[in-house]
């Protein structure tokens, strides 16, 4: 009996080779995206993708293509026809107005004193999260929130890059800022900015005087109390309070002006690298039920310890915190 032909170390290396691609590829293939590198909820595992409904529009057959006839003799013009009267115009009060952004209403937060909140969020701080995907916790990212204050106006920054294999074949940085300053709600944002790649791709800005948001192509939306962006709302939920069930915010997501659900599903015990909290779990929604973003936030500091965003595939990406710096509050 002969015996089998020895593979070759080179073979075995260029199998293993091949198969890390493949599975890179499912990694960081067109399917899936790193939460903020990508636009959709999950720019910081946030924003709730929206699909428009689809208006079915009226149109015209097609005309018959005119028949071939033998040539004839030159006719005299015909004699023209009086023209049929004109369709009346209805007067302008009577044409339907162009859909608009319905803002949601006054979000019925429990007001807190702008000194409470200010000191209550601490002046100065770095948070840094691991970015996971899947139910099996697959790393593929890292998030750094940084942020600071001194009583009147706010800085927050977001980093969120890829790491390890990802950030191997598909390298990518992401960087958020909101600022502004505090009111009754909270945080009240004046500015908010995406830069990815080194170029600014999304911008908003609050005209608290003309009571509008500006949004950086070129659509606006009323500015309402409570309105936030995406960076403000992680923080801006540590001001609600414990027995407050569901509410309703406008957020800017860099795109548009959606209306979001902000549901308390309840106080809960959560696990994270960083160590065990007692934490409100919120849900927020937009009009996909099945697309979704979950948020954490420390009973005792007000910050986001854990963030998830679900997609309408069923994807999941996890924000888990693993390290806290905080200084001393006003």
């Amino acid at each position: 009996m002969m015996r089998g032909a020895r593979r070759s170390p080179w073979s075995l290396v260029l199998a293993l080779v091949g198969s890390v691609l493949i599975h890179l590829g499912v990694l960081v293939g067109p399917g899936w995206g790193l939460p903020g590198l990508d636009d959709g909820p999950a720019a910081v595992l946030l924003e709730t993708r929206l699909t428009p409904a689809i208006v079915p529009v009226a149109v015209a057959p097609r005309p018959p293509p005119p028949r071939k006839t033998s040539p004839v003799a030159a006719q005299p013009d015909p004699v023209p026809m009086p023209s049929a009267a004109p369709e009346p115009v209805p007067p302008p009060d009577a044409v339907p107005p162009a859909p608009t952004f319905e803002p949601a209403p006054t979000p019925p937060l429990a007001p807190v004193l702008v000194s409470e909140m200010a000191s209550r969020w601490p002046r100065d701080g770095r948070m840094v999260f691991q970015v996971t995907r899947g139910d099996g916790g697959l790393l593929v990212g890292e998030s750094t929130h940084t942020w600071q204050h001194d009583g009147e106006r706010y800085n927050l920054r977001v980093v969120t890059e890829t790491v390890g294999l990802a950030a191997l074949f598909r390298p990518a940085r992401v960087e958020q800022v909101s600022t502004g300053g505090f009111d009754t709600f909270g945080l009240r944002p004046h500015s908010f900015e995406t830069v990815r790649g080194g170029q600014l791709k999304e911008s908003v800005r609050f005209d608290v005087a003309l009571g509008q948001v500006f949004l950086g192509n070129g659509q606006s939306a009323p500015l309402v109390p409570g309105t936030q962006d995406l960076l403000a709302l992680f923080h801006q939920l540590g001001a609600h309070s414990a027995d407050q069930g569901e509410t309703t915010l406008n957020i800017a997501t860099g795109r548009k002006m959606s209306a979001y659900r902000i549901v308390l599903v309840g106080v809960e015990r959560v696990v994270v690298p960083y160590g065990e909290f007692r934490a409100r779990h919120y849900l927020i929604a937009g009009d996909q039920s099945d697309d979704a973003t979950e948020i954490w936030i420390d009973q005792q500091t007000g910050l986001p310890v854990k963030i998830r965003h679900r997609d309408r595939k069923g994807e999941v990406f996890d924000q888990l915190v693993t390290h806290i710096e905080l200084k001393d509050a006003l």
